[in-house]
């Protein structure tokens, strides 16, 4: 939701759970503010990049998000050399700023990958039917749907979608931190807390 809420007005902790509702929100809903991050790592050559992605999967119980790439892109191809992502989060409405230092595995053909792959309806299932890799240059130099003809224009069937299974990644970032930062005209109100600890707890700090 957009709307400021009683986590804003209260203690660290309840700070931290709002955050945490709001990812679980962002990820169960397409309009939520939440719903599509900045997910920033580092390249094969160890530069820095980021992009958009669309949150698949938020689990406090497990410190876990999760998003779905093309087992090719080169986001995945960099973090498999560098498991490490900073994500951020930002509902303009509510002036509400997640931000979560991450550990990365990336997850093909196993019981996560599959789980996440029969949740996925055929519209987005068609992204992976790509004959080439994403971000190479096209044939001719023009523009490119990078989708075999026969899905074009249209929502394959389930069926028709099994061919991409094999592109298929989960990238499972497990939080190692949260910074959560709330804009408001009296003040803002920024809170850390570090998972690495053996009882993390959540502290104010400067915005």
């Amino acid at each position: 939701m957009s709307e400021k809420r009683p986590g804003f007005l209260g203690d660290a902790a309840g700070i931290v759970d709002d955050a945490w509702d709001r990812l679980a929100e962002g990820a169960a809903r397409g309009r939520h503010a939440f719903h599509t991050p900045v997910l920033a790592t580092l390249d094969v050559g160890g530069g820095p990049t980021a992009r958009t992605v669309v949150l698949r999967g938020a689990s406090r119980a497990d410190r876990r998000l999760l998003c779905h790439s093309d087992a090719r892109a080169p986001k995945v191809l960099g973090l498999l050399e560098r498991p490490a992502a900073a994500w951020v989060f930002y509902d303009a409405a509510a002036k509400v700023q997640v931000r979560a230092s991450t550990r990365v595995t990336v997850h093909r053909f196993d019981a996560l990958a599959d789980r996440q792959w029969e949740a996925t309806g055929a519209s987005s299932r068609r992204c992976y039917l790509a004959a080439a890799p994403p971000g190479v240059a096209t044939a001719d130099g023009g523009p490119s749907p990078n989708l075999p003809p026969a899905v074009r224009g249209r929502v394959p069937e389930p069926e028709e979608t099994l061919a991409g299974r094999g592109r298929f990644a989960v990238i499972a970032a497990e939080v190692l931190a949260l910074d959560v930062l709330h804009l408001h005209h009296e003040g803002h109100r920024r809170v850390r807390i570090r998972y690495g600890e053996e009882l993390p707890e959540p502290a104010f700090v400067e915005p």
